[in-house]
């Protein structure tokens, strides 16, 4: 049997020094023409110190020094959430954006091999000259590397870890791959810059699961 890819989450975090979360209420969403007021959960949470709204397409967590926006659904509404996020940001005057990162995490498994053999099959090489020290069966392997794509820096992470799945409620065994495509912008042009960064998502999808193909 193939090896088993899920995609357990996407999103795009940004940090700044000086969000405000106490400014953003309902009333802020739909009065500025992001949101309409059926669009809001009823697990949505504004405080002054944290932020925390949840719509059928997407989460924002927005606290004083980081926003994180989740897709909910699959990338066809990346288009719209890109539109709400840049006004967002337009609206959010004072902001200082210091850096962005767009971020899918995959897991993978087989159903046949425990992650300990999975992870040696896939990442342990004679060639590393401290293999033999992980030689028995208890020895785990995973990965790092990055470069840069389009405009941003991919970081790559490969780790076997126990967890639960975001739609999940059972904790199991997987390797986890994380793709952080980091970016940082222009603040003297910030729409713009995080406007183009954005408009990219969908290319660093492709080109996350473009490396998973190779397993």
């Amino acid at each position: 049997m193939p090896i088993t890819k899920e995609l357990n989450f996407q999103n795009i975090i940004l940090t700044a020094k000086n969000f405000s979360p106490g400014l953003y209420s309902q009333l802020w969403f739909v009065n500025n023409g992001l949101l309409e007021q059926e669009d809001f959960l009823s697990n949505s949470v504004f405080t002054p110190n944290l932020l925390q709204l949840f719509t059928n397409n997407f989460a924002l967590t927005v606290s004083p020094t980081q926003l994180v926006l989740s897709l909910v659904q699959d990338l066809d509404a990346i288009d719209k959430i890109e539109s709400i996020l840049i006004q967002f940001i337009k609206l959010s005057s004072g902001v200082s954006i210091q850096g962005a990162g767009i971020n899918f995490e995959w897991v993978i498994y087989d159903i046949k091999k425990n992650t300990n053999i999975l992870s040696r099959s896939l990442f342990a090489s004679d060639k590393v000259p401290f293999i033999n020290f992980f030689s028995d069966e208890s020895s785990k392997f995973g990965f790092y590397a990055s470069k840069d794509y389009e405009d941003a820096r991919l970081k790559m992470t490969i780790l076997p870890i126990k967890a639960t799945k975001v739609l999940d409620t059972l904790e199991s065994e997987y390797i986890q791959f994380q793709f952080n495509y980091h970016f940082v912008p222009n603040n003297e042009n910030i729409l713009e810059s995080l406007s183009s960064f954005l408009k990219k998502w969908k290319k660093y999808s492709n080109e996350s699961i473009k490396i998973l193909e190779t397993l």
